[in-house]
């Protein structure tokens, strides 16, 4: 049986797997949810993550993917890069919602 959920059941279900995290691995991650199913470029979530310093950006992505798999690409024409969640973990999470297993 498939399930079809809307992108705003998709997103509450995410959220609830964010519940705990907190700092600005949070932030990150609450920014991806809310570009969710889209990608965002890396300048952008710069800008919202309002990052004081390359490394505290860095840092701050690095731990967002200890709690989710977030995907990063690079534009081949325009050299930017790109940030996106993992689908496979998201679809994993949507079925644990589905399951009832989301507290």
């Amino acid at each position: 049986m498939k399930y079809r959920f809307t992108l705003e059941e998709q997103r509450h279900i995410l959220a609830k797997q964010f519940a705990h995290v907190k700092g600005p691995q949070r932030k990150v991650l609450d920014i991806l949810l809310q570009a969710y199913p889209n990608e965002i470029s890396a300048k952008d979530l710069k800008a919202k993550l309002k990052a004081n310093s390359p490394s505290a950006y860095y840092s701050a992505l690095r731990n967002a993917t200890i709690f989710v798999d977030v995907n990063s690409r690079t534009c081949e024409s325009s050299a930017e890069k790109y940030h996106v969640l993992d689908k496979h973990i998201v679809h994993h999470h949507l079925s644990r919602g589905v399951m009832g297993t989301v507290s």
